[in-house]
């Protein structure tokens, strides 16, 4: 039997960009293939990605031009003093000290993030039966839904997020608690403010997921979308801890401010979102008992509870985007008649994604549209970094 290559095979290999069409056509059909493509595209976009000097990326390469100047014991013993957690801060460690390139780590963490989340997706569909069409439209959704801005340059954030949602995976969905809770809790280790889904998902374990108990909080954390939940922490305020500065500065000083229409109209859309899935919570709150629709109740008791702090609830909110796509997934499974959310929804993070690129479009500009990105072997011919300097960060 001849060997087949497929089509989106042999075009990555010359042009990973010129692949796109087909790429998507793989997934049209839910081909493996398609999905392994994408993900190496996306790792190709974490490594071509330039940020701008305010972006988290530019901060760690800053850390990793540090790095590779001081002794392991010099980096063990800083990582350790001043930051709130370490994993990832371990791994810029190790590339610095053997070389790695930081284009290189930012296209794996970048591949790594959204393959976590591509797999969770073929395991839900999987036992879905969807139609090719519908296949398509919701991990078109999906890929909508995650802020490609976010992701290429928070790098450490959004890859904690990715375990997140692994984690509520198998902990909630798959009734795997110890896998699911590991997940959780490693999340954390990555980045910090990711503790609050592990206590979140642990006390729910802890009641037996007692789903009555969950849609109750649910309804009694509306009470913070009016009063801010810093009143109840004033007591922990005058703690000395780095994770409460973390905390202050997050609440405190992370505002938005609304510079012109333009960015009032950005600010409206990216929040449209919270009353699309509320509504959809209200109207399936009686007699949902699926495991993701669980899992948004969670995240939407987190979302409520930060809803005073714009900053805090604007990162949270792209785990509650990514697992409404598999809400969706599970209800069209069940009642195959919510197309009105399947289609706002479509909408919605095509909208939010095409706002995203517009805003940063400088930055993508100088970071794609380039003669090198043309092939694939151009662009692993350069490192898109070199010779450019980063100094965000008091190091």
């Amino acid at each position: 039997m001849p060997l087949k290559i497929s089509k989106s095979s042999l075009v990555f290999i010359f042009s990973p960009f010129l692949s796109i069409y087909f790429i998507f056509k793989d997934i049209y059909y839910n081909k493996m293939v398609g999905y392994f493509w994408l993900v190496i595209l996306f790792s190709l976009l974490g490594y071509l990605y330039i940020p701008g000097n305010n972006g988290d990326k530019s901060y760690y390469i800053h850390l990793y031009g540090y790095f590779s100047s001081i002794s392991i014991h010099q980096a063990v013993a800083y990582i350790n003093k001043e930051m709130a957690d370490f994993i990832f801060y371990y791994i810029i460690m190790v590339c610095a000290s053997v070389g790695v390139s930081f284009s290189v780590l930012s296209g794996i963490v970048a591949g790594s993030t959204l393959g976590i989340i591509v797999v969770i997706y073929r395991k839900t569909i999987a036992e879905a039966n969807l139609s090719k069409l519908m296949t398509l439209v919701l991990f078109m959704t999906l890929i909508g839904a995650i802020s490609l801005l976010s992701i290429l340059s928070g790098m450490r954030f959004y890859l904690s997020l990715s375990f997140v949602i692994l984690g509520f995976y198998y902990c909630i969905v798959k009734d795997k608690k110890t896998v699911g809770l590991i997940a959780l809790l490693f999340a954390a280790t990555i980045h910090f403010s990711a503790i609050i889904f592990f206590l979140a998902g642990l006390l729910y374990l802890l009641f037996n997921k007692h789903l009555l108990t969950l849609k109750t909080a649910y309804l009694l954390s509306f009470y913070f979308v009016f009063v801010s939940p810093l009143e109840l922490l004033a007591p922990s305020i005058g703690i000395e801890s780095i994770y409460v500065d973390k905390l202050l500065g997050y609440t405190g000083g992370k505002e938005f401010e609304i510079t012109n229409s333009g960015h009032a109209i950005f600010l409206f859309v990216n929040k449209i979102w919270y009353f699309l899935f509320t509504l959809f919570v209200f109207i399936n709150l009686r007699h949902n008992r699926d495991g993701w629709f669980q899992v948004l109740l969670i995240l939407l008791i987190v979302a409520n509870f930060t809803y005073s702090f714009p900053y805090i609830f604007n990162r949270y909110a792209y785990i509650t985007l990514v697992v409404f796509v598999f809400v969706l997934v599970e209800n069209y499974r069940v009642h195959r008649l919510n197309y009105f959310f399947i289609t706002s929804y479509f909408i919605l993070s095509m909208t939010t994604t095409s706002l995203d690129i517009l805003v940063d479009r400088n930055h993508f500009r100088d970071s794609f549209v380039r003669i090198y990105a043309l092939t694939l072997p151009t662009i692993m011919a350069i490192d898109p970094l070199e010779g450019k300097r980063f100094t965000k960060g008091t190091i």
